[in-house]
This record gives structure tokens, C-alpha cells and sequence, in this order.
């Protein structure tokens, strides 16, 4: 059997979204040719990789064979292809498809714990166009960074999980703080609807006194077993009808929103001998409501800079919103 009936049987079977995700991945590999100097096909491309794909060879496998094909066979230097050198430097809204590599200037918005080992760090970094995650891998020996500085990261290669872009930071990568002062782009946005759910790390918290992350446990991921200071804050969903937001009320808002201040909490917590009791206090008051919400959307999570109570809805209003919702909606 020739290499394009292969790929012509191997098609077949391949169910259009998987087609979609393999085309990806092949033009991954192009790009990275290209910027060797390499000249090669899509379609060469597809047919290498459609025959050992054939034969059970793993994904990853596949992309390392079929680079280091074209490669060594286009006299490139392999040290220097792997190396790379630095790849340019772009816009994090660019690195919108799977496999991209680039160079980013950016800003740590924010730090999350990870329990993994093989994870350095995770979290959010971004510029004027926007936020996205980043994983720097144990691996990459990087510079470890810090929350509200920034940094330039050359060569960090992205992809995709749930569907949503993040950028990987891996042995080839390398980190550099910089002073750059650089304004992080968020989408504003505003949102009527009832808070379905006051999510775990909600409540009555305790944070570092050094960095301001929560602790759990009594630990911060930063600072280790620390003597933390008390908080409140609100991680909740909020549901317009349509689609549920995660929303994140700060010390401010939540004191507001729930007319419990942070002594009024601790004490309580102190009462009950139960931390839980003020984030079940918080659903008292709050669950099932409705809101107006103005935030920045970072990420998934609407960082909330106001929020407004909306008043007991009668039937009037009910009639009113069902006039507003579009016909295909409802």
C-alpha cells in the first residue's frame, strides 16, 4: 500500500475534529521548519505523520520524529534547531492557537497554589491585550516570580486544556525581570443575575501578613506555616439566565454586600467555634439574590469593582425581562 493510500484510509476513520486538531499540530511543525529555513509541504507533512501514526506511534512521538526528519535531513544544526535562540517577541492575544512558541513581556497578575511536584508555578500573567495561564514546569530550573512584577519569557510554546489557550515555560524557556511598567488589559463587563453559589475559600480566611496570598492550612505556598491575618471574601457564581460567571468580591465588597464587617465575623466564628458558620451566614443573605455586577474579567473569574443589590422582583418585572429576552432564547 503507497504512503497516500494510507493517509487516504487513516482519513477515513478520523472523525472531523480530530482531522482538526492533527491539521494543528502539523502546522506547528511547518512553522517551527520554517523559521529553520525549511521549505516542506503541508501535505509531506500529513503523509509522514499519517504513517506512523498508523503504526501506534504515540502523538508526542510523532511530532519529535516527524521535526527531526525534516531536519536532519535539511542540514540543520540540531543543538542550535532545539536551542532555538529566542523566538520573537508578540502580544499574548496572538498566541491563540495550540503549539505557538513566542516571547512575552508581561505582567504576574496573579499566583496559585499547585500540589503537583512536576509544577513550578502557575498562574496569571498578561499585557495591554490581555490575561492568560502560564505553567512553568519544575523541569525548567526558571527564575521564580513574584506577583505585580514583571518579566520578559523567551520562549514559551502554548496550548490548550478545557479549551482555553494557556503557555507552557519549559527547559527551553527562560525568565528575566525587567522594569517595565506594563498596564494588563482587561474586558470590562457588567452582568445582571441571581448568585447561585458561594464557592469554597469563601468566608472568613486567613492570609499572609508577608504577600497577601490565602493560606491553607495555615500554609502559604510562598512563605511556608506563617501566623496569618483574618479576611473575608466572596468567590461566587453568578447566573444572568444564560451562562454562570465566577465572581470574586474582595474585603470591601463583601463587608458591604453582607453588612458584616471582618471583627463582626471573627467574633462569629469565635462564638460558634466554627469558621464555617460566616460563610453559611453569607448564603443566608445572599443566595438566590440578584445583582448588578461591574468587574474586569480575568480569565474565567470577574474580578467585581461594584455590585449593586437589585430589589424584591414581582410579576411586573418578571413580565418586563421576558419582553428583553430574545426570542431564540426563550
Amino acid at each position: 500500500m503507497s504512503e497516500s493510500e494510507r493517509t487516504l484510509k487513516l482519513k477515513n476513520k478520523q472523525n472531523p475534529k480530530e482531522e482538526s486538531q492533527m491539521d494543528t499540530k502539523i502546522k506547528g511543525i511547518q512553522d517551527k521548519l520554517t523559521k529553520a529555513g525549511l521549505a516542506i509541504s503541508e501535505e509531506d507533512l500529513k503523509a509522514r505523520f499519517d504513517l506512523l501514526k498508523e503504526f501506534g506511534v504515540t502523538e508526542e512521538e510523532i511530532i519529535r520524529s516527524v521535526t527531526n526528519h525534516y531536519a536532519t535531513q535539511g542540514g540543520v544544526d540540531m543543538k542550535s534547531f532545539y536551542s532555538g535562540g529566542t523566538n520573537p517577541e508578540v502580544k499574548v492575544n496572538t498566541l491563540d492557537k495550540e503549539n505557538m512558541w513566542g516571547t512575552v513581556r508581561v505582567k504576574v497578575v496573579q499566583l496559585w497554589n499547585s500540589e503537583h511536584a512536576s509544577i513550578g508555578q502557575v498562574g496569571l500573567v498578561g499585557d495591554e491585550t490581555g490575561t492568560v495561564k502560564f505553567t512553568a514546569w519544575a523541569s525548567a530550573n526558571a527564575l521564580e516570580m513574584e506577583e505585580g512584577k514583571c518579566y520578559l519569557i523567551k520562549n514559551v510554546v502554548s496550548s490548550v486544556f478545557n479549551e482555553r489557550i494557556q503557555i507552557g515555560i519549559n527547559k527551553k524557556s527562560t525568565i528575566e525581570l525587567v522594569t517595565d511598567e506594563i498596564e494588563v488589559g482587561y474586558e470590562k463587563v457588567t452582568i445582571v443575575g441571581a448568585l447561585v453559589n458561594i464557592q469554597n475559600g469563601s468566608g472568613l480566611i486567613k492570609r499572609c501578613p508577608q504577600c497577601n496570598r490565602s493560606l491553607r492550612n495555615g500554609v502559604c505556598s510562598e512563605h511556608g506555616k506563617v501566623q496569618g491575618t483574618y479576611d473575608v471574601r466572596i468567590k461566587g457564581s453568578l447566573d444572568d439566565g444564560i451562562q454562570s460567571h465566577s465572581v470574586l468580591l474582595n474585603t470591601e465588597l463583601t463587608e458591604q454586600i453582607t453588612g458584616m464587617s471582618v471583627d463582626a465575623s471573627i467574633a462569629m466564628a469565635i462564638e460558634a467555634m466554627d469558621q464555617s458558620v460566616v460563610v453559611g451566614e453569607f448564603e443566608n443573605r445572599l443566595l438566590c439574590r440578584f445583582f448588578i455586577v461591574e468587574g474586569s474579567k480575568m480569565d474565567q473569574t470577574i474580578l467585581v469593582s461594584s455590585i449593586t443589590p437589585l430589589a424584591e422582583i414581582g410579576q411586573e418585572d418578571i413580565q418586563l425581562l421576558k419582553t428583553a429576552i430574545p426570542a431564540e432564547v426563550a
